[in-house]
């Protein structure tokens, strides 16, 4: 890992006093070391006064003096002052360039050597000044006789071994494509012939390759005009005649027809139409092609992972916001994969309920369609695509998917403690959990939405009966489809079971509840894990009532999570509906931990790096950082604000009239951010953002009161996602809800700045053309 100038500077422990630089490089060195460090030139000759020292080397290809200027500028360190110097030599030419001599006859030995990510300044050494005279001090003898080395060879033997560990680190991350090597740095004579033998040879097969692929093409084309012939068919017809002798009355009808399709009166295409021929052409293509021939193989620009799922409809609706997905039938899946060329294969467990089109997989009596499952696993991983396994069943419901388990590249699972496999599922999307019109005091229901199974155990039915007794005449019961059955509930409880909710209908039965038990109730122990359904509940603003789980405690939400013990199920529940919904404050707090790691997006992004699979997910939450047009940019204050986001924007704009150096943000291109700068003329919003490949802009004004919060972009992202809105703004008050207007701190998606041309100073008129604002709030200024 490459190391910035701001981390070798706030790691080298010393107070840097004076900064030189001597070669150039166009860096302001005051972004780094603070603006109290007093600048001092290298050509006047003056004394450094300081023990300190942070120098720029030149480039190699730069003047001749520039060595020379840092190492007159070096020389002036006092004895034991130390000199941080930045080089434009890439470790392999370090070696052989005459750095090392230069700085022993300065009286300098190297402390430490890294690579650095500056294209221009790949290599910082960190070297001290030795005492006075050590490099005039002759050579003398030692004890045994042997010859005492010089300070220069001893100073040059440990710059180059400290300079091996940068070397090594440099070449694991080569120069950029454009940026040409000088001849002669680091060339392989034997390795570039090898290199040009083998594009030599590559071209032949290429055009080799290319005359098969012709060849093959007119062979086809031949073959094609040869079974279209009337010759060929006049044959076949006579031989089929004199096979069959009572076919052989239908060959003055045959001839009719062969005359007609080589031109007669009715032509060519009128013949195809009366003689079938169409159908004949579509029975010939395969009905494995006719069979998805109607259901949309074109797919979007390969930007996003693409994934071929054997996946319930609602698992399928979740993952298409952020991936492309197709869902396999049984009768299509091999030809799917066949069009779709998926990045992997997704096949969950809950898919195989009697009510879904894989009904009773892995049920010997229907060993067909896990015969076609099996053929589509040996289709992917034929051609290298993993296949995944999400078992989000019961364990009894699908045992005999074992053998199938195992043929899998992973397996992972809703519940965690299950043996062989990770904990996994799709996650919350927060569009479907948040509702922004919906107010604190009208959410009064206690939400249960679970059945009553008599198979647990009496102990455990017993506390499930003290906490819905104790939600008293608020408590809504609602048996999610497909789960345990609602019948069985004791008498006394005085509500009724309504009617049973499917993923849609659970969203917007916690959006209306003030409390939600979670279902299964698990008490006194749980191994349940993070479950969809409980994060659910609470990005809806809904208070959650669980037993204890140590993975869902482990998210500090506080008081937006009760963990009823076994011994006070009944005050818990009552507790939690005295409390009422979440404050606004933590609404929002239980929105970021969720935006961070639990989302739909989040958990595609760990199921595909787990995979290796290099594929774009989440680019629908990234954030480019534009600066104001026209301002004076606060540098500093600038880096600082970006890099303390918890959720780092990808990219940041800026006017090239606006910005002193390119040089001057460098540190922001180090840290991940790209910079980019727009030099033709600048007047709004929507110029800079033509240069934006992000979907949401962030406008930074440097003379806002307050530097942005680490939560800054996350608290706007988290509203755009939760309220799917053209524009987020921050508020004092908390909570996440509508608004009619704009305030400073805003998040605007691209392509609506662009088409409008947004001006600069003017920010409220969206509130009048129909966008959809969102406010956030977390309720700490108020």
């Amino acid at each position: 890992m490459r190391t910035r100038i701001r981390d070798l500077v706030a790691g080298s422990g010393v107070s840097w006093t004076a900064v030189v630089d001597a070669g150039g490089a166009g860096i302001d060195l005051a972004t780094f070391v603070g603006d109290d460090v007093a600048p001092v030139r290298a050509d006047d000759g003056s004394a450094i006064g300081t023990d300190v020292l942070l120098t720029v080397g030149a480039r190699p290809d730069a003047e001749a003096g520039g060595l020379g200027d840092a190492v007159a500028a070096l020389a002036r360190v006092p004895e034991g002052g130390h000199a941080l110097v930045l080089l434009g030599w890439p470790p392999a030419d370090l070696v052989e360039a005459p750095v090392a001599g230069a700085l022993a006859q300065a009286g300098l030995a190297p402390v430490r050597a890294v690579a650095t990510p500056y294209p221009d300044l790949p290599v910082a050494v960190l070297v001290v000044r030795a005492a006075a005279g050590a490099e005039s001090a002759p050579a003398g003898a030692a004890a045994d006789g042997a010859e005492q080395p010089s300070w220069s060879e001893v100073t040059a033997e440990a710059f180059e071994t400290a300079l091996g560990a940068a070397a090594a680190m440099w070449a694991e991350h080569p120069e950029p494509a454009g940026r040409a090597r000088s001849v002669g740095r680091g060339v392989d004579p034997e390795a570039d012939a090898q290199l040009a033998e083998l594009a030599r040879e590559r071209a032949a097969l290429a055009a080799s390759l290319s005359r098969t692929e012709a060849e093959l093409r007119a062979a086809r084309d031949r073959v094609a005009r040869l079974e279209a012939s009337t010759s060929m068919r006049v044959g076949r017809a006579l031989v089929n005649a004199a096979k069959n002798p009572r076919s052989a009355a239908k060959l003055p009808r045959q001839a009719l027809r062969m005359w007609r399709m080589r031109g007669g009166r009715a032509g060519l295409a009128e013949a195809r139409r009366r003689s079938g021929e169409s159908t004949a052409a579509a029975s010939a293509v395969g009905e494995s092609a006719r069979l998805v021939a109607w259901r949309g193989a074109s797919l979007e620009p390969r930007t996003r992972v693409s994934l071929l799922g054997v996946v319930r409809e609602e698992t399928e609706a979740a993952l298409a916001r952020h991936s492309f997905v197709v869902r396999a039938m049984p009768d299509d899946a091999r030809p799917l994969f066949d069009r779709a060329d998926p990045d992997l294969v997704l096949v969950e467990t809950a898919v195989s309920a009697s009510s879904s089109p894989w009904a009773y997989l892995g049920n010997p009596v229907a060993t067909e369609r896990e015969r076609r499952l099996l053929g589509l696993v040996d289709a992917a991983q034929a051609v290298g695509r993993p296949v995944v396994l999400w078992r989000n069943t019961p364990v009894h419901e699908t045992a005999a998917l074992g053998d199938f388990a195992a043929r899998c590249d992973l397996v992972v699972d809703s519940a965690p403690a299950r043996s062989g496999g990770v904990a996994w599922s799709v996650g919350v999307s927060l569009g479907d959990a948040v509702d922004l019109g919906a107010e604190r005091d009208s959410r009064t229901a206690v939400l249960y939405a679970g059945g009553f199974d008599a198979r647990d155990t009496a102990r455990r039915r017993a506390l499930l009966v003290e906490a819905l007794e104790a939600a008293g005449a608020a408590l809504t019961i609602r048996p999610r489809r497909g789960g345990v059955p609602a019948h069985g509930f004791p008498g006394l409880l005085g509500a009724a079971v309504g009617r049973e909710v499917d993923a849609h209908g659970y969203a917007e039965a916690c959006r209306r509840a003030a409390v939600v038990v979670a279902a299964p109730f698990v008490v006194p122990d749980s191994s349940l894990g993070l479950r969809d359904d409980d994060l659910l509940a609470l990005a809806s603003g809904a208070r959650l009532v669980t037993g204890p789980n140590r993975d869902l405690e482990a998210l500090g939400l506080g008081g937006a999570v009760r963990v009823a013990p076994a011994d006070d199920v009944a005050g818990t529940v009552r507790q939690a509906v005295a409390d009422g919904p979440l404050t606004g404050a933590e609404h929002v707090a239980v929105l970021r931990a969720l935006a961070e790691s639990h989302t739909v997006a989040a958990r595609l992004r760990r199921l595909v790096d787990r995979l290796g699979i290099d594929a774009e997910v989440g680019h629908e939450r990234g954030v480019a950082v534009v600066v104001a047009p026209g301002t004076h940019i606060d540098v500093p204050r600038l880096v600082e604000s970006v890099l303390r986001q918890r959720l780092r924007p990808t990219e940041l704009v800026v006017a090239r009239a606006d910005v002193g150096s390119p040089s001057d943000l460098l540190e922001l291109s180090a840290s991940g951010v790209a910079v980019r700068t727009v030099t033709r003329p600048v007047v709004g919003y929507s110029d800079l953002a033509r240069a934006v490949d992000a979907p949401w802009l962030a406008p930074w004004r440097p003379g806002a009161a307050q530097p942005w919060a680490d939560t800054h972009l996350l608290d706007l992202v988290v509203g755009a996602e939760a309220g799917d809105a053209d524009a987020v703004t921050l508020a004092a008050s908390g909570g996440v809800r509508g608004t009619s207007a704009l305030g400073e701190d805003v998040l605007l998606r691209r392509s609506l700045v662009v088409s409008d041309d947004l001006d600069v100073l003017d920010l409220a008129h969206w509130a009048g053309r129909g966008r959809t604002l969102v406010a956030v709030g977390s309720g700490d200024a108020s």
